[in-house]
């Protein structure tokens, strides 16, 4: 039970905070499986900057950033399934172990974060979120 608005308000906001953390974490594994095509993705994403960077400089911008923020942190039902996915295709794809453990910690680190929540500092308090 909780016992007070402005305590179901803070856990609110610590689950939010993980699952955008979890969801960065999927993000730096996705990279660490496209490393290979990193150059080429790098160079798409300028060519697309070039094209649209006067677009959002605009009244465009601001919707794209209302957007951006409606969509992002993900759902949990959207991070789970993909940390799911990317554990066990980490762990099927018949790779050497040193080239699958850092993608594997990093799932399990996000997964750990959407299940236990924000993890507090070791040394003082965590700050607040209001």
């Amino acid at each position: 039970m909780i016992p007070n608005r402005r305590t179901a308000v803070r856990l609110d906001v610590g689950r939010e905070l993980a699952r955008h953390r979890a969801g960065v974490l999927l993000i730096i594994t996705l990279l660490l499986w496209l490393y290979q095509w990193l150059p080429a993705l790098s160079v798409a994403a300028f060519l697309v900057w070039i094209v649209l960077h006067n677009r959002l400089e605009g009244d465009l911008g601001a919707h794209v950033v209302r957007g951006w923020r409606r969509i992002w942190p993900p759902a949990v039902m959207v991070v789970v399934p993909l940390l799911v996915v990317g554990i066990l295709t980490s762990w099927m794809s018949g790779l050497p172990i040193d080239r699958t453990i850092l993608p594997i910690g990093l799932n399990l680190l996000g997964l750990s974060m959407i299940v236990w929540g924000e993890w507090r500092r070791p040394f003082g308090r965590a700050p607040d979120q209001t």
